[in-house]
């Protein structure tokens, strides 16, 4: 008997790891980068305001328990809401220097900004909105850009984005 399909991990973060900036590709290859962005994303106000509170915050991937792609060390690591671990994994990365304001900069002394980007779907823009609002907390900013579903396909294909918020359906094909 063939075993469920997997779940659609909707809302999920994606990061560009051919970004043209060198510096972001850089740090965004980094896995303590992206380790501190998991710690810091609001999971809790992302249920709340997105989601009513109906959904079980999780990494993408397979997140039935009994499916056999199922790991569990996979499916749950990072998802705590912690800033201090966030701060510390940036700092260690090379990312400590700041403004005044809090905000981190880069080799050139400009504040660290991502584009992050998604379709202008009403689940996944807010979750866009949420993110841009929150990351502030540990010394970053995200632009938000909404790109048509017409021309979603070519904008992922050039690669000249930072983040992109999409779902990610799991399981067999």
């Amino acid at each position: 008997m063939r075993p469920p399909p997997g779940d659609i991990n909707s809302g999920t973060l994606c990061f560009n790891f051919l970004t043209p900036d060198p510096f972001k590709r850089k740090i965004i290859n980094d896995k303590r980068f992206r380790a501190a962005m998991s710690l810091q994303m609001p999971r809790e106000v992302i249920n709340a305001v997105v989601y009513n509170g109906l959904t079980e915050p999780k990494q993408i991937g397979v997140s039935i328990p009994d499916h056999p792609w199922y790991d569990e060390a996979l499916a749950t690591a990072y998802l705590a809401y912690d800033l201090a671990t966030a701060n510390r994994l940036l700092d260690e990365i090379g990312l400590a220097s700041k403004d005044a304001e809090g905000f981190r900069l880069n080799p050139d002394g400009e504040r660290i900004n991502f584009t992050l980007q998604t379709v202008g779907h009403p689940e996944w823009s807010v979750v866009c909105e949420i993110i841009s609002e929150e990351i502030y907390k540990v010394g970053l900013q995200a632009n938000v850009r909404f790109v048509g579903w017409d021309g979603v396909q070519d904008t992922i294909r050039e690669a000249k984005w930072d983040f992109f918020v999409l779902q990610c359906p799991m399981g067999y094909p």
